[in-house]
């Protein structure tokens, strides 16, 4: 047995590569080598982590950096790793030259490749993500196979392989270094020249196929290449090169709303209306440049709270595109400002010639038809678009057609029908790489096991569940919803509590870049309405009643702001949820005895109590005002049956009574009538006393 950084290449050779430390190997060494240069160093676990992660797990690199301890804290360390050559320089002069810093121990393997073998770890090192074989072939030409073999061979590349496709990638140690040594030659300029004409023409072959019959193969090679192609799509419009940025733009953009990326539009919108804002395409670009701006207006209006901005401008000058996602996108964007005229002119393309666009505007229109809590209506809609289906239509439009159907049929109780929906959606969802929808259709699965009363059943669903995916706390907040249902119904109380607060916690710092939240985002409006119910039903405890005033406090502080919301970016059955759990609040008395006060043994805390007398009117209306926005009772917490029972004990009657009133009335024509109910309940209050 040998160590060699080269295979011998003889006949007899079996050759093992040796992969960098893991985590825990190299949090370990850098620890014993930090303690035995000063004993008494702090070593955060999360800092070293984060040291070991950016030094690629390299032994000789770990070590360089703990040596550093001796002087510099950890954190100092983790941050001067920027300008990782000049830090890690090391100390111990028993050790061949060649190991003495980081930078020798790779400027060794750079001097023993042929200029060609250099030139090409320089060029390569442009891709920031690993690349392909096509990809190192666009930037090095026709040698460009052999140089990669080379590399390889000299443990200056490392070959991932994943569902049978093979990937070339740098660790960022060595990619630095040759981005280091492209500088230095002065070829700069070239590499990325080249880079982006690869990525152009690699969008402008892939973008007919992300809507189209090759949806699953374009998405597949889009998501390999997607942060490779977002770096030249930022230096494009950095650059204020619109020819190049378009159709980056067109293309990346297919793949975010396939995969459900869309933090992505709102992270490129200000690069992209500056750019784009005064700029006129030449014809061949036309196309592009409207499929781009309209999918991006799409996602911005929902997302950003002064929606499209200019955007809506530069969409208007462009002429209609020929794609049928594009084009009902457009009529969205573009229809009006209110809920119901961009419904409006969703329906006006549901009779189109073109069977496509037809089918995605039924779509849309149940999509719409649901935010405005019109749970019939968008039902109806959706089941035209469902019986249009045909073998036209693609995985992804397939697939979140079924995920739409789970989704409602869990709002109505069709638990089993919901199920199955989901079941239908998760595997092509997951196919299309948009692993949050994929991971959420399984947690739907989980929970409508446990609202048929199959809890065992559920909480196996869920271990099987597993983390979710990274890129979206929204799987996050179901997850801890769905656990936290499951901790209630086995009667631990406070762990289930817990649950939902972790849930209201999660939501509450994530994050879009470029968004300013309001709190009335979505996500975090939902964990708010279940953490509220969920206390206002379960709350025992001293601690457990507080939070319950709490969390009614920020609830109602957060509705009586809805009248300086556009009605355009309210999500009204996610509203509806606070108006339910708000309701509650009010109408199920403080649970515990002596409500008026409870002694502990440090002192003793008054609680109020929700609200009695007049404010039982407040609490009904409440519901009431719930059920016309059509809000999501997916989970038991908010189980309309419960709410309706509730209702029915502190007011024999009147829930129907005002549900008649308002019959006829959906949310946006309720506003008003909401903002006037919220004004007349009084502060939720908590006091203590020692």
């Amino acid at each position: 047995m040998t160590t060699s950084r080269a295979p011998l290449a003889i006949a007899a050779e079996r050759v093992f590569a040796l992969s960098q430390l893991g985590p825990a190997d190299g949090a370990e060494l850098f620890c014993r080598r930090a303690q035995a240069v000063r004993p008494d160093a702090e070593l955060p676990p999360d800092t070293v982590a984060e040291i070991v992660s950016r030094l690629d797990g390299l032994p000789l690199a770990v070590e360089l950096a703990a040596a550093r301890v001796r002087t510099m804290s950890a954190d100092e360390v983790r941050r001067a790793l920027d300008d990782r050559f000049a830090l890690l320089r090391g100390r111990d002069r028993s050790a061949p030259a060649r190991h003495q810093t980081l930078t020798a121990v790779i400027a060794w393997s750079w001097e023993l490749l042929d200029d060609e073998q250099q030139r090409a770890l320089a060029w390569l090192s442009v891709f920031q993500d690993g690349f392909s074989a096509d990809a190192a072939r666009a930037l090095l030409g026709r040698g460009g196979a052999e140089h990669v073999e080379a590399l390889v061979d000299q443990s200056l590349l490392t070959v991932v392989e994943a569902d049978g496709v093979v990937r070339y990638r740098m660790l960022e140690t060595v990619r630095e270094f040759g981005l280091q040594r492209l500088t230095e030659a002065g070829e700069v300029d070239s590499a990325r020249e080249a880079q982006t004409a690869w990525a152009v023409t690699l969008s402008d072959r892939v973008r007919p196929q992300i809507f189209g019959a090759g949806q699953v193969e374009a998405i597949d090679l889009l998501d390999a290449e997607e942060t490779n192609l977002a770096d030249v799509l930022r230096r494009c419009l950095v650059a204020a090169d619109p020819v190049a940025a378009v159709p980056l733009l067109a293309s990346l953009g297919g793949l975010w709303s396939v995969t459900g990326n869309f933090g992505r539009f709102v992270a490129f919108a200000d690069l992209t209306e500056r750019v784009l804002v005064d700029w006129t395409p030449p014809p061949e670009l036309e196309e592009a440049t409207a499929g781009a701006v309209t999918l991006m207006s799409l996602f911005l209006g929902f997302l950003r709270a002064d929606g499209v901005g200019e955007l809506g401008e530069v969409l208007l000058r462009l002429p209609e595109p020929t794609q049928g996602w594009s084009r009902v996108a457009r009529a969205i964007v573009l229809g009006a400002a209110t809920p119901a005229g961009r419904l409006a002119a969703v329906l006006a393309l549901t009779d189109d010639a073109d069977r496509r666009t037809s089918r995605m505007a039924w779509q849309w229109a149940s999509i719409l038809s649901e935010n405005e809590g019109d749970l019939d209506a968008s039902r109806g809609y959706l089941e035209r678009a469902l019986a249009m289906v045909d073998e036209d239509a693609t995985v992804w439009e397939i697939a979140t057609l079924h995920a739409e159907r789970a989704m409602h049929a869990l709002n109505n109780g069709r638990y089993d029908e919901a199920a199955e929906h989901a079941r239908l959606a998760a595997p092509p969802l997951r196919s299309l790489h948009a692993a949050d929808d994929a991971y959420n259709m399984r947690a739907t699965i989980a929970l409508a096991a446990l609202r048929k009363g199959r809890t065992d059943e559920a909480e196996l669903l869920l271990d099987e569940l597993g983390e979710p995916p990274a890129t979206d706390n929204t799987s996050g907040l179901i997850r801890s919803q769905l656990q936290g249902e499951i901790l209630l119904q086995r009667g631990d109380t406070e762990a289930g509590l817990a649950a939902f607060d972790d849930s209201l916690r999660l939501m509450r710092e994530w994050r879009f870049a470029g968004v300013v939240m309001n709190g009335l985002e979505p996500w975090t409006l939902t964990a708010l309405a279940t953490d509220l119910a969920a206390h206002s039903r379960h709350a025992r405890s001293v601690q457990r009643r507080a939070r319950r005033q709490v969390l009614a406090g920020e609830t109602l502080e957060l509705l009586c702001n809805l009248g300086d919301v556009p009605e355009s970016a309210i999500d009204f059955p996610v509203t509806g949820m606070a108006l339910a759990a708000l309701g509650l609040w009010v109408l199920i008395p403080d649970a515990s005895p002596g409500a008026a006060s409870a002694g502990t043994e440090s002192g003793t805390e008054s609680v109020t109590g929700s609200v009695t007398g007049s404010g039982t009117e407040s609490g009904v209306r409440l519901l009431a005002l719930a059920h016309r926005f059509g809000y999501n009772r997916w989970f038991a917490v908010l189980s309309w049956d419960d709410l309706s029972t509730t209702a029915e004990a502190a007011a024999p009657g009147r829930l129907a009574a005002v549900l008649e009133e308002y019959d006829g009335r959906r949310g946006p024509e309720l506003l008003p009538e909401t903002m006037r109910v919220l004004d007349t309940l009084p502060a939720p209050t908590l006091t203590s006393s020692d």
